[in-house]
């Protein structure tokens, strides 16, 4: 097998998780191959436990940041508050990370074990271009501008309102940019690992359609010889059954993967949408204050860009995993269609059963601890949920102005 090229974001994905030790094994990317590697653990166990470790120790130096920051006292509260809730909820979940790392460990195993032995061997190329012509990476762009111009605006803001040019201030910068990024790379973990079921489940699916097409051209040329007939509904039937197979592996996947990153995710949301909740109501509330218009037109327009970036950045997970839904579900509608042909050979009757039956047994769902489903819906009730809360807030300080 020759070795492959690894994109530049891939290099750059697995190359910064070593980096702020948010992975702990080696990666051969080019002959996709994963290996266990003591020194990668030591190194990302130490790393955890320095920010873990720090975490109560940067408090007093976030309310410093906050007395130099807020000049109201409730926007203090509120940012202290938020302040305290992301440093133990990203603590809390380097700790549960390693909770994982084995079942990653073994789950990337298998993955790469099933691209060498079906995707790269099995697989047409014309189905890949196929998928390649209709299906975009825009996605993926979109979620890569969104973590990285996210960490950088992080990065900006904090040494902008550096109170001073002290080794702890210093220090103190790069560990918030450092917990900022950890959380938004774990979830970037997360997408990248649906973004690539979501392009195997096309690839499957443009599969199918291909063995479909097949079986209507052996159906329209019946004066073919009937050994060669014979044996290519073997090998069709065959192949439908590899296809079964790996579908059922992919799916398996799907719901293995969502299980280990579920506390990350779940971490993010909630982080976000108080973060989100509190960013706009004391924004609109004291935005008129001496501080905030003394920082010009320009940065109130690149807040405003990031802080919707940051609001958007949810939404990009919930359609790529409906979007994987969607693909793991479109299996059955081509499947459906296998019932327009008339003569169907014993082998490719009994994948098609075995097929039928799959879909029905192990129909995918993204849900997160059983209680939500991970999709558009989802980030629609986020999103109502932050203008109510906003608007609760907004009310109560009127109601209050009006008091006697």
């Amino acid at each position: 097998m020759q070795p492959h090229a690894a994109p530049f974001w891939q290099l750059y994905t697995y190359y910064f998780a070593l980096l702020i030790g948010l992975t702990a094994f080696h990666v051969d990317i080019e002959q996709r191959r994963v290996y266990r590697c003591t020194f990668m653990q030591v190194y990302a166990c130490t790393m955890n436990a320095l920010v873990v470790v720090a975490v109560p120790f940067s408090l007093w130096t976030s309310l410093e940041f906050l007395d130099y920051l807020n000049l109201n006292a409730l926007m203090k509260i509120v940012n202290e508050v938020n302040v305290k809730q992301i440093f133990f909820i990203t603590g809390l979940t380097i700790i549960f990370r390693w909770q994982r790392e084995r079942s990653i460990y073994e789950i990337l195993t298998q993955l790469l074990q099933l691209e060498r032995r079906y995707f790269e061997k099995c697989m047409p190329r014309s189905v890949k271009a196929h998928c390649r012509q209709y299906y975009s990476n825009n996605l993926l762009w979109l979620k890569y501008f969104s973590v990285i111009s996210q960490s950088l605006w992080t990065l900006y803001n904090m040494f902008f309102y550096l109170p001073d040019k002290s080794v702890i201030s210093l220090f103190y910068c790069v560990y918030v940019i450092c917990i900022i990024s950890a959380v938004l790379h774990m979830v970037l973990h997360y997408f990248l690992a649906m973004w690539y079921l979501w392009q195997r489940f096309c690839w499957l699916n443009a599969r199918l359609q291909q063995i479909l097409d097949v079986l209507r051209s052996l159906e329209a040329h019946k004066r073919c010889d009937q050994r060669v007939r014979k044996r290519a509904y073997q090998r069709l039937g065959q192949e439908l059954m590899e296809v079964v197979r790996v579908h059922y592996q992919l799916t398996g996947f799907a719901e293995r993967i969502t299980n280990c990153y579920r506390f990350q995710i779940i971490t993010v949301l909630f982080s976000k949408v108080i973060n989100n909740i509190s960013i706009t109501y004391l924004g609109l509330k004291y935005g008129n204050n001496s501080f905030l218009k003394s920082l010009g037109v320009t940065y109130h327009i690149f807040s405003t860009s990031f802080f919707i970036i940051t609001l958007s950045d949810s939404y990009l997970l919930d359609i790529l995993c409906e979007r994987v839904v969607g693909a793991s579900h479109e299996a059955a509608e081509v499947l459906k269609r296998f019932d327009e042909l008339f003569e169907l050979d014993d082998a490719v009757e009994y994948a098609c059963s075995i097929f039928s039956q799959h879909l029905r047994q192990h129909k995918l769902k993204i849900n997160i601890f059983g209680m939500m489903n991970v999709n558009k819906r989802l980030s629609f009730l986020v999103f109502a949920g932050f203008v109510k809360n906003v608007l609760l807030l907004l009310q109560w300080d009127l109601a209050k102005q009006f008091e006697v």
